[in-house]
């Protein structure tokens, strides 16, 4: 938890700031204006890039009895994200997906007893979530939930400290996560957003020294993004005026 606690903190603050400059906003936005329709519609589609750091968690054990461990994988990912929001007064519902490619690697050796040692690589993932979110104008506050996926790499030897077989498994699971959005201009959206990933448990054998062994692997993620994306269409009321 205490890996979490800096993220958390990054995203209220990114939160607080944004909310003081929406405040700033509203104090320079006349009466007219407002009575002219321009506070800002999150209401439309988008598509943007993002990058960021996670570190996950992967348990491993082996069926022949040697000692498991956790690789604890982490690293650096990066993509495309787009959806679509539907703005109903203060609520904003959407629906977003996205994929990345990922550097994030880890492994453990065991040296009690029985030697043994394992890792873990992702190659690539994405999502598909549902958003539920708050919008103050230029601000938007929001949870997202749904479906991930990803694939993985995994080796492992329950004899030796070099993860010498192994196999390779696409997973998906679910993914739970909040964030902040910021509309920096009529078209272009900042973010900070914070997202944990369950693939749950796979198993697989490790030939071709250990074919008769299977080695079980559980994942597990947390991953903090920024991004930047493009939004389409113009707002309603931008060139509205009541004269």
């Amino acid at each position: 938890m205490y890996q979490i606690a800096p993220l958390i903190a990054g995203l209220l603050a990114f939160a607080a700031t944004a909310s003081a400059a929406d405040m700033q906003l509203r104090r320079t936005i006349s009466p007219e204006s407002q009575l002219a329709g321009t506070a800002y519609s999150w209401s439309g589609g988008y598509v943007g890039i993002d990058a960021g750091g996670a570190f996950g968690n992967s348990k491993h054990s082996f069926s022949n009895g040697a000692p498991g461990g956790q690789s604890r994988p982490q690293g650096l990912m990066g993509g495309i994200y787009g959806g679509y929001n539907l703005q109903l007064g203060y609520l904003v519902v959407g629906l977003e997906g996205d994929i990345q490619a990922s550097g994030i690697s880890g492994a453990f050796q065991n040296n009690s007893g029985i030697t043994s040692a394992a890792s873990t690589r992702q190659g690539w993932g994405g999502a598909l979530r549902a958003r539920f979110g708050y919008a103050s104008d230029n601000l938007l506050l929001y949870v997202a939930g749904g479906v991930t996926y990803a694939q993985f790499d995994y080796r492992g030897s329950p004899q030796t400290v070099t993860p010498c077989c192994g196999y390779s498994s696409a997973r998906a699971g679910t993914t739970i996560g909040a964030g902040a959005e910021y509309a920096i201009r009529e078209n272009l959206i900042g973010r900070l957003e914070y997202r944990y990933n369950d693939f749950g448990k796979t198993s697989g054998l490790l030939p071709p020294t250990y074919p008769g062994v299977a080695m079980r692997v559980s994942n597990s993620d947390h991953i903090a993004r920024i991004g930047i994306a493009y939004k389409f269409g113009e707002q309603p009321g931008s060139t509205v005026s009541k004269y």
